[in-house]
């Protein structure tokens, strides 16, 4: 879960997709949460910037709901 007002939460997940990424868990499957939508007005982690993570990483789908 991505809180999208703070930055080193976007931080972390990044980390731990990496960690399953580099130990080889294929049948995991990681969902990517946006959380805190309501506080869009401090926003730090803009919807492009999870966008282009998503579209880059291999491990995640990318789906709207």
């Amino acid at each position: 879960m991505v809180d999208i007002s703070n930055t080193d939460s976007f931080t972390r997940i990044k980390e731990v997709i990496s960690s399953i990424e580099m130990n080889k868990f294929p049948y995991l499957k990681a969902i990517l949460v946006q959380n805190k939508l309501d506080l869009e007005s401090t926003r730090q982690v803009s919807s492009l910037e999870l966008k282009e993570y998503l579209d880059n990483n291999k491990s995640l789908d990318s789906k709207e709901i």
